[in-house]
């Protein structure tokens, strides 16, 4: 499978990613950790712009707080900000901003998502600050994590030295059974005016 300008982590998706499996939708399956270094399904461009906006929308049933899906904001396993939907400790499902700061990880935003059908995502990133968000209807978008520090998502911040740059896109990880499926309606990346 190639979409112009998306590229895999490491290896390529190979069965991880299908546009055949649904019709329309793009078919994430999940693997790793979003900090394994191995097997991560993630697809995911160049940022191109110092102010940006990033929008999909998916459909995704987590059962455990181990499978996730979203947006991610990337530069490395140990530095990116994760827009995901997730399940809570009582199965429900939830959506939070899972930040990876030099490798240690803290949430913000944790809230409860109503149904389990589509949601729109989105992240936007103003020259140093970023901020994500998520929708039921594309109208009314509901801010999740706060504003974040977008600038440690660059060749400077990260203790492991230079990588790839900037990274924008979606994932799919399952830690439970390697077997979570996330369907992605569409991906648009859209420059803003600084």
């Amino acid at each position: 499978m190639v979409l112009p300008e998306f590229h895999s982590l490491r290896i390529p998706l190979k069965e991880a990613a299908s546009l055949t499996a649904r019709p329309g939708w793009l078919r994430l399956v999940g693997k790793d950790s979003p900090n394994s270094r191995f097997e991560q399904t993630l697809l995911m461009r160049r940022q191109e712009d110092f102010c940006f906006s990033f929008e999909t929308a998916m459909e995704f049933s987590p059962i455990s707080e181990r499978q996730m899906a979203g947006i991610l904001y990337f530069y490395d396993e140990c530095d990116f900000y994760y827009l995901r939907i997730t399940t809570d400790t009582e199965g429900k499902r939830i959506i939070d901003c899972m930040i990876m700061d030099h490798g240690k990880a803290s949430y913000q935003g944790t809230q409860r998502l109503s149904g389990n059908g589509l949601v729109y995502l989105k992240v936007r990133v103003k020259n140093t600050e970023g901020s994500f968000s998520f929708s039921y209807d594309r109208k009314v978008w509901y801010n999740v994590g706060g504003v974040w520090d977008a600038s440690k998502i660059s060749d400077e911040y990260p203790e492991e030295g230079a990588y790839t740059g900037a990274m924008v896109g979606i994932g799919c990880h399952d830690m439970l059974y390697r077997s979570a499926k996330a369907d992605f309606a569409f991906m648009e990346y859209c420059p803003e005016e600084v």
